[in-house]
């Protein structure tokens, strides 16, 4: 990533105004915690001329990353049925697809408030973990990193996040005894299928999709 940010870019320091039907506009509020996905429930425009606008006008392989206080380490990737969609001030790009001609991207050392209590932190900067997530075409596929092993080191990261050992006495026993050093990552096959066939959504590319309306078969 130490190439890649030096080519970052500030987003638009304008107004949110009410939605035009057209140019949406994405502010660090407007990125879901969790799922890093734009919501769309609350749109607005951005109060600016769209004729100069197109420098803050969102591309496919695109990435955003909040600049500012706690949401630091909060991500977005453009998603071309998102639409039309302008980024704020505090959000900065890193243009993957153009810049770079990537289809893969590694996004590492994500802040440790932003990571499981298992995570290994940088021992260079404890503020930062030892884990990644890697993007195909814009799009999250894999979330990894190197875990705690050590039972002293783990005990403690519990206790400074203000969390209870009650109920993870058997995980913990294993670290007790001895753990190499170890780390892993998890793929979402469905999401990797779904980029590769260039389908919009990744119900196209489960099975069995599950949705607010649909839970059997």
């Amino acid at each position: 990533m130490g190439e890649i940010s030096e080519s970052f870019e500030y987003g638009l320091n304008a107004a949110a105004t009410e939605y035009d039907g057209k140019h949406k506009y994405i502010r660090i509020t407007d990125i879901d915690d969790s799922t890093h996905l734009f919501l769309q429930d609350d749109l607005t425009s951005p109060d600016i001329d769209f004729s100069t606008a197109d420098d803050y006008l969102l591309q496919e392989g695109d990435v955003l990353f909040a600049r500012t206080g706690a949401s630091v380490g909060k991500t977005y990737i453009y998603r071309r049925s998102d639409g039309d969609l302008y980024f704020a001030g505090f959000l900065i790009r890193a243009k993957i697809k153009s810049d770079y001609d990537a289809d893969f991207v590694f996004v590492t050392h994500y802040p440790s408030k932003k990571r499981p209590f298992y995570a290994m932190d940088d021992p260079q900067d404890t503020t930062f973990t030892l884990s990644f997530d890697l993007l195909f075409r814009g799009l999250e596929i894999t979330t990894g990193g190197q875990r705690i092993h050590d039972y002293r080191m783990l005990t403690e990261k519990i206790a400074a996040r203000g969390m209870t050992e009650e109920g993870m006495e058997d995980y913990l026993s294993a670290f007790k005894y001895g753990m190499p050093p170890h780390g892993g990552l998890g793929i979402g096959l469905e999401r990797l299928t779904m980029q590769l066939i260039g389908e919009d959504n990744v119900r196209e590319t489960t099975l069995f999709p599950r949705d607010l309306s649909r839970l059997e078969p």
